[in-house]
């Protein structure tokens, strides 16, 4: 397909974008910044969803290229919806994307497996990266056969799709270097330890407190050294036994506040997620709650219990709901002073090492005990 022309070709739309990445931060290397300046990501969305409604088509043949503002900004488009208008596949954030790449340590010549494959596009910038074919895997079909229509369109060669959960489907052949997963997972199947090379890492957004904490997980000789890497949010859940139902935190949502007050710390909006990491290490009531009129219906770091809950506010004060609005409250104060006296550790000073969890069936591998490292005080 040839590039479009008029205002604004697709070629300086891909590098405004990576321009615009490598000026956040998000991306720090010249192969990344020269992928993302390459590989052109309208060719990866054919429409956007908002809830059950198709709200853009870009791969019409005669698409004005003015539409594609929305598509080269920094955000999650969501390209497929299940009937209920929630989303099954996206193309990821740039930035997050970005910054999974850098974290995989990227180079010539590295064998890839991507979990989720999503649009082909996050697999078709690993491939420019690496010049080594790159396989991608998802258990939906029709996610399958359009990213490998995007391929074509784009003209990659070195992306193979496979259609599979990746618990048990993980293609044969030679060992991989990297693992990014793109989708949340409860926990690393055993399994794919047997597909690593020597050194391998893996990249995944693993759940953690009842939100999505990207880690980085490398296979040294005392064990899978896992170490949080940031960028916590929402993804995806991965189907079947990577993320089993009965891992699945439930989001719980609450009326508006009973209870507000300040908590006796300042607020914490720059360490928001380091401290959220710290109050699940220490407490296993931690997950995302959402309360009605709070943070424009965003979950925050919160507790729940016997239908009563307590969130943390990024501005340090403490809400809360319920019969037990007051213990909870009290809990949650005593975590975000717990964690502004041990001197505001950040999620990256975490490490653990993963082992078999007791309660999973099949069976997953999830960080032990989550350790301040020394040289990381």
């Amino acid at each position: 397909m040839s590039e479009a022309s008029g205002p604004r070709s697709a070629a300086a739309w891909r590098r405004s974008l990576a321009d615009d990445l490598r000026a956040s931060g998000a991306i720090r290397s010249e192969p990344i910044y020269n992928a993302f300046a390459a590989v052109s990501r309208h060719l990866f969305v054919p429409v956007i969803y908002r809830g059950r409604d198709r709200i853009l088509a870009h791969l019409l043949p005669d698409a004005d290229p003015s539409e594609w503002e929305s598509v080269y900004r920094d955000r999650t488009l969501v390209t497929a919806v299940d009937q209920a208008g929630h989303a099954v596949s996206s193309s990821t954030a740039p930035s997050v994307m970005a910054f999974m790449l850098e974290a995989l340590d990227l180079r010539p010549g590295l064998r890839v497996l991507e979990i989720g494959c999503g649009t082909g596009y996050n697999a078709a910038v690993i491939n420019h990266i690496t010049g080594c074919e790159v396989v991608t895997i998802d258990p939906l079909p029709p996610q399958v056969a359009q990213a490998r229509k995007a391929l074509r369109r784009h003209g990659v060669t070195g992306v193979r799709c496979g259609i599979t959960d990746g618990y048990d489907g993980v293609p044969e052949g030679k060992p991989f270097d990297r693992i990014i997963v793109t989708c949340a997972v409860a926990g690393i199947p055993p399994g794919w330890l047997d597909r690593c090379a020597p050194g391998a890492r893996i990249v995944a957004p693993l759940a953690h407190g009842g939100i999505d904490m990207l880690v980085s997980i490398d296979l040294h000789a005392d064990g899978l050294v896992t170490r949080p890497i940031g960028g916590a949010g929402y993804f995806i859940r991965a189907q079947g036994p990577l993320y089993p139902a009965a891992r699945q935190p439930a989001w719980p949502r609450f009326g508006a506040p009973r209870i507000i007050r300040p908590a006796p710390v300042p607020g914490f909006r720059n360490g928001y997620h380091d401290m959220w990491f710290a109050a699940a290490v220490a407490e296993p009531l931690v997950t995302s709650v959402f309360l009605e009129g709070d943070d424009g219906g965003l979950g925050q770091c919160g507790l729940a219990d016997a239908g009563s809950a307590t969130v943390l506010r990024t501005d340090g004060t403490v809400a809360a709901t319920g019969p037990a609005a007051e213990r909870l409250a009290v809990r949650g104060a005593q975590l975000a002073t717990g964690w502004v006296a041990s001197g505001r550790p950040r999620a990256r000073h975490w490490r653990a090492i993963l082992r078999p969890d007791a309660s999973a069936s099949p069976a997953l591998l999830v960080p032990g005990p989550w350790l301040r490292t020394p040289e990381n005080p």
